[in-house]
């Protein structure tokens, strides 16, 4: 696969004038009628400038031809690029189906990134997406994979490209609260994701993440359960009881358990605690979108004694493009964001229990500025719960919303 930014001789995440800019600069060099030097040269590199621009000049276009590259591993600087440079071009990698594979992974990558919306609100949508693309990419999947595994060759960037592909579909089903099926797609993916592949370490975090879920998923069945049989047992005591008072002598009065004649298992009241086991950082099961920029925005919790859970939100497409954590007293800061107009909604996180309220911020406005030959980006900064006299309050939301 060809480098479209390095034949531009732009950065992955340069902006559309950015790469326009650099292509006429170019074109103006490599033009066959303008060139010193070899005019067969020139044409055929001339050739490739047309066909880069092209490509990343039309936003779906480059949105696909990106998803192809992170999916196949192949920016330079990871270990998939590497090796892909040195690797014999008729190896399994570039045979039709090993080809194939890579495409399913990537049209699947970017399914989940149009249909999955992260929100308890969604749940039921998601679920329903997750699902059905899981079931169309293993369904297509089957015959390449069968063509692919019987071949000779280096695999290595193929099973990367299944194991990244998988691991979406397992954070998508988490969000559809589908945790069995996520949990199957994150161990068919640990089968495909090796220590060297650039997104092990999240991968292992979502993968903990998923089995935790289920864990807490299954215990919150269970306990409901024991609750409804709590409720049933206390109406048919006390409506007993009722029924024995409004009609003396037509029915013995039962004697209650001591334990429920002094509602001792009754927890006393007492104010939230902090949760312990948060780490600062972001949420593995989410996505990381909004990335083709260099703007940074740091989250500052130094204020406050609870730990919170957070999401960045495009205020333009009402979506929301980062989750993340920030444990009392820290700071986080969030890379690599694309110009836009952002807010930050966040709640408190107990260690039982969830508030009923959280906050959002005001609209934050983070920008790519171009000065001649030279483009600076924001980096803000948002203290949560201020001290600061005078300083705005958050407005305050409801807890789905945030």
């Amino acid at each position: 696969m060809k480098d479209y930014y390095e034949i531009l001789e732009v950065h992955p995440k340069a902006s559309p004038e950015i790469i326009k800019k650099a292509y006429q600069t170019l074109a103006k060099r490599y033009h066959p009628d303008t060139a010193r030097g070899d005019k067969e040269l020139a044409a055929a590199h001339m050739a490739d400038l047309n066909e880069a621009y092209r490509v990343l000049s039309d936003e779906a276009q480059r949105r696909r031809y990106d998803l192809m590259v992170s999916v196949a591993g192949d920016y330079p600087g990871t270990p998939a690029y590497d090796q892909s440079k040195s690797a014999a071009t008729d190896g399994a990698e570039e045979s039709p189906a090993g080809k194939r594979i890579t495409e399913l992974c990537a049209e699947t990558v970017e399914a989940l990134e149009r249909e999955i919306r992260p929100g308890k609100e969604h749940e039921t949508a998601n679920r329903e997406a997750g699902e059905r693309l899981l079931t169309r990419f293993e369904r297509d999947l089957t015959r390449p994979l069968s063509v692919f595994e019987n071949q000779p060759g280096n695999k290595e960037s193929v099973h990367t490209s299944l194991g990244l592909a998988y691991w979406r579909l397992a954070s998508a089903l988490t969000w559809g609260g589908d945790f069995g099926a996520a949990e199957r797609c994150a161990e068919t993916a640990s089968r495909y994701i090796t220590p060297d592949a650039p997104f092990y370490r999240n991968f292992q975090r979502t993968y903990t993440a998923i089995r935790e879920r289920k864990t807490i998923r299954r215990q919150q069945k269970r306990g409901n359960g024991w609750l409804i049989f709590a409720c049933v047992l206390l109406t048919v005591v006390f409506g007993t009881a009722a029924f024995a008072a409004l009609f003396p002598g037509k029915l013995p009065l039962p004697r209650l358990p001591a334990a429920l004649s002094s509602l001792s298992f009754l927890p006393a009241p007492s104010g939230p605690t902090a949760r312990r086991d948060v780490r600062t950082g972001y949420d593995p099961s989410h996505p990381l979108l909004a990335n083709e920029g260099y703007c940074e925005l740091t989250v500052d919790n130094t204020h406050s004694d609870m730990p919170v859970y957070a999401r960045l939100w495009d205020t333009t497409n009402g979506i929301p493009v980062r989750a993340f954590t920030i444990r009392q007293g820290e700071s986080f800061t969030l890379k690599d964001l694309t110009p836009g107009r952002y807010e930050v909604r966040y709640h408190a996180l107990y260690e039982t229990g969830t508030p009923a309220f959280g906050a959002k911020s005001g609209t934050l406005r983070l920008e790519q500025i171009v000065k001649g030959n030279e483009i600076h980006y924001t980096r803000a900064a948002l203290t949560l719960n201020p001290e600061k006299p005078g300083a705005p309050s958050p407005a305050r939301i409801p807890q789905g919303q945030v």
